[in-house]
């Protein structure tokens, strides 16, 4: 893997994906990869989960980054709440006490609520503004999953057509900007070798690029079954399961190839491997195999 590979050209990367095709995983290890390669690198989540901080050892990540202690010197993480960038959000705009006040009095949930998408806009800004303020960072976004993702994206335009004008609009605005400048942003999406995840791959790939005009960079074929390079076994059990695999490797063949078919993007294939139990372990190992995978 190198850096023009994999981020398409673009400072900031939103890795997206049905869930289950292991995109926080994918995301982290990718943070990782593309820190060995000699880039800096700023990993953020923006689900709320709390997933990619754990993996990367950070859980008390925050909205401001901090060192990453796999690769403290080239890694940092940062964690966007919908809620606490919401409150950002108005005290930048000079309405600190009321954010303030709507927080404690729970009401800040129901004002959101109220207002279709301003929570997608606000993290949004707030992704916008790290990469500006880390100019020399690759940002490595764990989206949310696909159906979610897509409404985060689609957010800035369905503002746009819904606002006159005030601070939201120029908000969306910047927004729109920001996703549709290729140098700044793209999306990579993972997914599996199976007909459910590669239906929906195509799916939301025609309607990032299409309907959004963001930019995607390649996509990432998680968990492919390795090549059987042993005979089959002799006795019964172990030829049951070499057909088995063998089976399964054939029927993810047909669907890589319908995916080539229906989607004309580069992509990265990673084995699935019976790794290591140890989570950093394996995440180790999944970034060693984006270093060393090629695109197709």
């Amino acid at each position: 893997m190198n850096r023009t590979q994999f981020v398409a050209a673009s400072q900031v990367v939103i890795v997206a994906g049905k869930g289950g095709v292991g995109k926080t995983t994918v995301s982290a290890a990718a943070a990782l990869a593309t820190a060995d390669e000699g880039q800096e690198v700023l990993a953020v989540e923006v689900d709320g989960t709390g997933a990619l901080r754990r993996l990367l050892g950070c859980p008390d990540a925050g909205q401001e980054p901090v060192p990453c202690p796999l690769r403290p010197t080239s890694v940092s993480v940062a964690s966007i709440d919908p809620s606490t960038a919401l409150s950002r959000y108005l005290a930048d705009h000079g309405l600190g006490r009321l954010g303030g006040r709507l927080a404690r009095t729970g009401m800040l949930d129901l004002v959101a609520t109220a207002t279709p998408g301003i929570r997608d806009l606000v993290v949004l800004g707030r992704l916008r503004q790290m990469a500006e303020h880390h100019p020399d960072k690759i940002v490595i976004v764990d989206a949310p999953a696909a159906g979610h993702a897509l409404a985060f994206l689609r957010t800035p335009r369905d503002i746009l057509d819904t606002v006159d004008g005030g601070r939201i609009a120029d908000q969306a605005q910047l927004g729109v900007e920001f996703l549709a400048d290729h140098d700044r942003s793209s999306v990579t999406l993972v997914t599996l070798p199976q007909e459910t995840p590669v239906n929906e791959l195509v799916e939301t790939a025609f309607a990032i690029e299409d309907e959004l005009g963001v930019a995607l960079g390649p996509v990432i074929v998680n968990s492919i079954e390795p090549p059987l390079t042993e005979p089959p076994p002799v006795d019964e059990p172990g030829r049951a399961a070499h057909d088995f695999f063998k089976q399964r490797a054939a029927a993810e063949a047909v669907q890589l190839v319908r995916m080539e078919t229906e989607l004309p993007l580069p992509w990265f294939a990673l084995t699935r491997a019976d790794g290591p139990i140890d989570r950093q372990l394996r995440l180790e190992q999944l970034a060693r195999s984006l270093r060393s995978a090629n695109s197709k």
